[in-house]
């Protein structure tokens, strides 16, 4: 019985998706299912892609490959077209630029879950790499000098300590958890969450799954890489929309961060919603601590940001400047 997928979402990427097949393909040690979720709106593209994907059908008997083409705008509601498809426990996901480094990742991420029930998520490092391949940096190299707690509820105040966000190609979780979560416009409107954050759900995913207290692990190896690709990124009006996004982020946790302070105690839950109280009368000593261990909050954006808009004022007077 299979108990996981994996979500492939690919969308004018093609030029690296072999290299993406074949690192998903060759996983070890588990039956799993390969959905390949194509966002092209041409119907040719989506064709010569799919016949690039048939030839990976019995490269391992091991995993189930189905392809579907479903346009999207975007490839948050790409993931969002392929959450709607999947039936296994659990799940994670992978762009079509982007590649498992551990071989048996799944196998290590279905164990761990299926090991601890109180966890939901489970997830570990990932490198970045260029266009070439070529490994660039490690977004938390202190995470191998100083390691996360290892107990689930001490994780947890490390990771609102640190405003820590999981990237959607490094992560397995229960397929319930990102169903509710990931976009889902009821639950939104029943947390009274403002639908602007449809744009960027992997953001309100990584903070709503602390705030709903469910429980991760992370797991202390590279286990994939995502590219950088500069010659495809967006324009800058995106990039200023994704500062904003973070800076939304950025205030939730804080917020969260003074509520777990002032009520010294969570709820927390499992993946079937089984609730779990703890007194967490340290939580202020263990943030303060973690803040001052560890360097991979955010807080620096909101002065990129800030930098950015002044230099555009700047700009904008020189410009009315020269014209008057």
């Amino acid at each position: 019985m299979k108990q996981i997928t994996v979500v492939c979402f690919i969308k004018n990427n093609e030029a690296w998706l072999d290299e993406t097949i074949e690192s998903i393909v060759t996983q070890t040690g588990i039956d799993f299912i390969l959905i390949i979720v194509d966002g092209s709106i041409d119907k040719n593209t989506a064709e010569l892609n799919e016949k690039k994907i048939e030839k990976y059908s019995l490269f391992n008997k091991r995993c189930f490959i189905i392809y579907k083409n479903i346009p999207d705008n975007h490839p948050a509601e790409g993931i969002l077209n392929a959450i709607k498809i999947v039936t296994t426990k659990y799940i994670t996901f992978s762009a079509g630029n982007d590649k498992y480094v551990k071989k048996d990742w799944l196998f290590a991420a279905v164990n761990i879950l299926e090991e601890n029930k109180n966890l939901s998520l489970v997830f570990g490092n990932v490198i970045h790499i260029d266009e070439n391949s070529n490994f660039t940096y490690q977004p938390w190299p202190e995470l191998y000098k100083q390691k996360p707690p290892t107990n689930e509820f001490d994780f947890f105040l490390f990771c609102i300590s640190l405003n820590f966000m999981m990237f959607e190609v490094n992560y397995v979780v229960h397929l319930e958890v990102i169903k509710k979560l990931w976009g889902n416009k009821n639950y939104y409107k029943n947390k009274k969450i403002d639908l602007v954050w449809n744009d960027h759900p992997s953001l309100r995913f990584a903070f709503d799954f602390h705030n709903e207290g469910y429980l991760a692990k992370f797991f202390p190896y590279i286990v994939s890489a995502g590219r950088y690709h500069p010659s495809t990124s967006r324009n800058e009006s995106q990039k200023i929309k994704n500062l904003n996004f973070v800076n939304l982020y950025l205030t939730e946790f804080k917020t969260l961060r003074e509520k777990v302070i002032a009520q010294k105690s969570f709820t927390f839950k499992n993946s079937n919603n089984e609730v779990i109280f703890l007194e967490l009368k340290s939580a202020k000593s263990e943030i303060d601590k973690y803040r001052i261990m560890y360097q991979i909050h955010f807080e620096k954006y909101e002065n990129k940001l800030f930098s950015y808009l002044l230099k555009k004022y700047f700009q904008f007077l020189k410009f009315i400047k020269v014209n008057v």
